[in-house]
């Protein structure tokens, strides 16, 4: 039998993810994967699959990148909500190059 569409399985990390995403957000600042693991007691690898299927299935958006001490590359924050403006982690071709030329037009 298929499951409903939007259900998640029993052993499923996904909505305690949704929930510590909720708990953990702010309105200028998202839990990083890291944040979320730590927050839920797992590992990283243990939510990473489920964090990547919420993002792909738009339960989960990717807010902003964010830079921190432990790693050379900026980090993505997560948010329950899309956000209000696009930014260069939407994930479509030319976002970014269009930001940039926005922000340049109105200087």
């Amino acid at each position: 039998m298929a499951r409903l569409q939007g259900s998640f399985n029993k052993e499923s990390h996904s909505p305690a993810i949704l929930r510590a995403v909720a708990e953990l957000a702010t309105h200028d600042r998202g839990p990083t994967r890291r944040e979320l693991a730590t927050h839920l007691s797992l590992s990283e690898r243990e939510i990473a699959n489920a964090v990547d299927n919420l993002t792909r299935t738009k339960h989960l958006f990717m807010a902003r990148l964010r830079r921190v001490a432990y790693r050379t590359r900026p980090v993505a924050e997560y948010v329950t909500e899309p956000p209000e403006h696009p930014t260069e982690c939407s994930g479509r071709p030319g976002d970014a190059i269009a930001a940039a030329l926005a922000s340049w037009r109105n200087v």
